[in-house]
């Protein structure tokens, strides 16, 4: 008979609970513990140790020291080469942490500077024109000639004389414009304009 076997089931118990409720116990350990839990005394006395066990750990946490009564009882017990090497640690690792927000603080400043001027020059740089096309221009407007001939015209007449001194009238027209010839069989004249695009002026008739 081993000693463990002989032990009585209350000692027995008390002795190896804590292995039983941290599953560390296998065997005929557990099954001893096991059968002896399905006694209500028996489970009393497990509730009772984890609440022991639970208000153990609270009290020793409180006692522990905390990191400002370390850092006393080091001034206390530590010499002057020890206090100075400790003091300088401190400064290094107060000015790494300067040197590291101002570079920050400038990195920054010197975004925000960059982003603000890239908008200004987006902001404030003239647009470009869209190029001008001399053909699609010539069909939009013969297309609206064909609509309103009488309202896109700024001179109306058959006479293709008029018409032509008309628009050599038209000022910084750009170019000589030259005498037309009457149409053939059919074919009238109605009147001519000039159309200012700034960029380019057409002349219609």
């Amino acid at each position: 008979m081993s000693k463990e076997s002989a032990l009585s089931d209350e000692t027995y118990f008390l002795a190896h609970v804590e292995c039983y409720l941290n599953g560390e116990l296998a065997g005929e350990g557990e099954a001893r513990i096991a059968s002896l839990m399905q006694e209500q005394k028996y489970i009393d006395l497990a509730q009772d140790f984890s609440k022991a066990k639970g208000k153990f750990q609270l009290d020793i946490a409180e006692l522990a020291l905390k990191d400002a009564d370390v850092n006393r009882l080091r001034v206390l017990v530590e010499g002057d080469a020890e206090r100075a090497e400790d003091e300088a640690a401190k400064m290094v690792d107060l000015g790494r942490s300067e040197a590291i927000g101002g570079w920050v603080r400038r990195a920054l400043f010197w975004g925000s500077l960059a982003g603000l001027s890239i908008w200004a020059y987006l902001a404030l740089s003239p647009k470009s024109k869209p190029p001008f096309n001399p053909l699609e221009t010539l069909v939009y407007e013969a297309i609206a000639m064909e609509e309103d001939a009488e309202g896109r015209l700024d001179f109306t007449s058959a006479n293709l004389n008029e018409i032509t001194d008309y628009i050599a009238s038209y000022p910084d027209l750009g170019f000589q414009v030259p005498r037309v010839s009457e149409p053939g069989e059919g074919w009238a004249a109605e009147g001519g304009t000039v159309i200012d695009y700034e960029i380019a002026k057409i002349v219609a008739i």
